[in-house]
């Protein structure tokens, strides 16, 4: 309720409304937070959110272990079928189109911003944690999306308050 309501203050002080919004979810329970903020932000009922998640693929972090491991591909797949599985139980949540859902395999911050861009999306909604120290000095995907989006940003704060 406190989100509905956060949202309708932004609505009413800035006449907000968006139609087309990009949710940019992990697969954590936390996901549901930034849902219900980005629902809160539609216009009307002829507003679309597409919801995407973003699996990072492994050869790029773990060069190193690729070849004590071997074939990580095994690995990826099941990351994606995961991260499939999760998107549908979140949209099917909120009462939101499957087709909407969508994992894509890439670096997030990237991924996010071009997805964006090339469906004309008006407003990104994505979690932040608020990283403080080394953290924040290293970046964050919230951060690297708001550098550079082709649009308006909004990220929600999840996970512990401070």
């Amino acid at each position: 309720m406190e989100t509905t309501n956060q949202a309708n203050t932004l609505k009413g002080r800035f006449n907000v409304g968006y139609k087309n919004i990009l949710v940019a979810v992990d697969t954590s329970e936390e996901s549901d937070h930034i849902v219900k903020a980005a629902k809160a932000l539609m216009l009307d009922d002829g507003a679309s959110i597409s919801i995407i998640t973003v699996i990072q693929p492994l050869y790029g972090l773990y060069v190193d272990m690729y070849s004590a491991l071997g074939d990580l591909s095994s690995i990826e797949s099941q990351a994606v079928e995961y991260a499939n599985s999760t998107l549908s139980e979140l949209v099917s949540r909120h009462g939101i189109s499957p087709d909407s859902a969508h994992v894509i395999t890439g670096k997030p911050s990237i991924e996010i911003k071009t997805w964006a861009e090339s469906k004309g999306v008006d407003l990104i909604v994505l979690g932040t944690h608020g990283q403080h120290g080394l953290g924040l000095m290293l970046g964050s995907t919230a951060n690297s999306v708001l550098h550079g989006a082709p649009c308006d940003v909004l990220a929600v704060r999840v996970g512990k308050k401070t």
